[in-house]
């Protein structure tokens, strides 16, 4: 990019790469500024993003196009499981996390959304304010406030419930 080329190839692979502050800027894995009619093509590449921080930054670019960059995080941001179980009125949620996701302890912030196991797509709008309560290692209730009503909750038992995590390093 500094020598002006207008097509970028990144190398097939794993790139693990480290989250840098910039001023004005925060911290961001990957900042591209000041681009104009540039290709970057990721086709076969990975980056991992070390931190639950913004991924890629851009600023003041013009017809800047990005191909194939798949980015992904390690630790993840989330954890993920699916409803075991729920109150008639679903207000309280049964959770059964996943093999592969951060345990309970990890999980972070009062937010939640639910996937449909049938379409994956959401199933119902965003949860704000939620209370979760560790029920073991691998398993949660998450129990709704009272201004969420049965009516407008489409989640079924076996849909993907997905919760942010703090790192876990």
């Amino acid at each position: 990019i500094a020598r002006g080329e207008k097509t970028i190839v990144i190398p097939k692979g794993r790139h693990y790469v480290e989250p840098q502050k910039t001023q004005g800027y925060g911290w961001q894995h990957l900042l591209l500024k000041d681009l104009n009619d540039v290709i970057i093509d990721g086709t076969k590449a990975e980056m991992i993003c070390a931190e639950t921080t913004r991924a890629i930054t851009l600023d003041n670019c013009k017809n800047v196009t990005l191909v194939g960059l798949t980015v992904d995080y390690d630790p993840l941001p989330h954890t993920q499981g699916r409803i075991a179980g729920m109150s008639s009125d679903k207000s309280t949620l049964h959770i059964e996390l996943m093999d592969g996701y951060p345990d309970a302890d990890f999980v972070w912030k009062n937010v939640v959304e639910i996937y449909s196991s049938q379409t994956d797509e959401l199933a119902t709008s965003t949860y704000y304010g939620v209370s979760f309560a560790k029920t073991g290692q691998r398993s949660l209730t998450i129990t709704k406030p009272g201004n969420y009503k049965a009516q407008n909750s489409d989640e079924q038992v076996g849909d993907i419930v997905v919760i942010n995590t703090r790192q876990t390093q």
